[in-house]
């Protein structure tokens, strides 16, 4: 048992700061984003507030971190809350935007506001959908910057660890309009389980993008994590196919039957690059 737990724990050591992400807040949830998004590939990820110390400069403090390696520079401010977010709270990295652009000279620059909520809560026990005020979803798509949970933060880290997604499947999610859902750009919406055998391990699924065919990848999206697995048989109308078009309703043979709901989403993972195993990591 102490060997096993020694193990664990080994395993652990490396992503401890992603317990962080979901119950910190301060510095330490400053650190914990700041990993994470080098963990996700990004290599100049600053702490402004850790460089302006050690500059030994003074004046009004701004956003807590910069990524400097996206395609426009990102300003991010991090917030750890025990409720829910207030517009104030939500919106404070646009305050941020106007002097750094005076002072760069260049309206391109970007903001993101990293928002961990309920954050004495239980991950799953917390709001995950209506997190946002309505204002304040309006405002990010009209200004131009991005909303994010530490929760879906979390959930990407997951995927670039499970399935080694890279940067580029992730990048321009940072760099979208409003609130940032955790699907990396790769992954196309195929549409819901509509339908379960689950003798036949067979999953139903109205087809809103395609085709697909045999040897595609696909993903579901699950509470947590994402998983997936290779198209192994087609059917259309109780028929065996190679491939379906959009609009089409298929029926597809999976392993992973047990973990699967009506109402899950399904992905195909268009590049073919997440190759991680199809179970979810601890």
């Amino acid at each position: 048992m102490r060997e096993l737990e020694e193990l664990i724990e080994a395993e652990r050591a490396p992503y401890g700061f992603l317990d962080d992400l979901l119950t910190a807040s301060g510095s330490l949830l400053v650190e914990a984003v700041i990993q994470t998004l080098r963990l996700m590939g990004f290599a100049d990820v600053r702490d402004v507030d850790a460089e302006t110390d050690a500059a030994g400069q003074s004046g009004p403090r701004r956003e807590d971190i910069r990524i400097m390696d996206t395609r426009v520079p990102v300003l991010v401010e991090v917030k750890g809350i025990t409720g829910m977010p207030s517009e104030e709270e939500a919106m404070q990295v646009v305050k941020y935007l106007r002097p750094r652009m005076k002072e760069w000279k260049t309206p391109d620059i970007h903001g993101l506001a990293v928002i961990n909520h309920q954050r004495n809560l239980p991950a799953l026990d917390r709001e995950h959908g209506r997190v946002f005020q309505d204002d304040v979803l309006i405002n990010a798509e009209d200004q131009d910057f991005t909303l994010l949970t530490a929760w879906d933060l979390y959930r990407l880290a997951r995927g670039v660890i499970t399935h080694h997604w890279l940067r580029s499947d992730v990048e321009e999610l940072f760099l979208t309009k409003g609130r940032m859902a955790p699907v990396p750009s790769h992954y196309i919406p195929l549409g819901p389980i509509a339908h379960i055998w689950k003798e036949a391990s067979v999953i139903g699924v109205e087809l809103i993008d395609g085709p697909i065919r045999v040897g595609d990848r696909i993903a579901y999206e699950l509470p947590v994590d994402f998983m997936e697995e290779e198209i192994t048989t087609l059917q259309v109308a109780n028929s065996s196919v190679e491939d379906a078009l959009s609009g089409a309703q298929v029926g597809i043979k999976t392993s992973l039957i047990d973990h699967l709901r009506k109402g899950t989403k399904v992905y195909l993972a268009k590049s073919g690059k997440g190759q991680g195993a199809s179970s979810v990591n601890s």
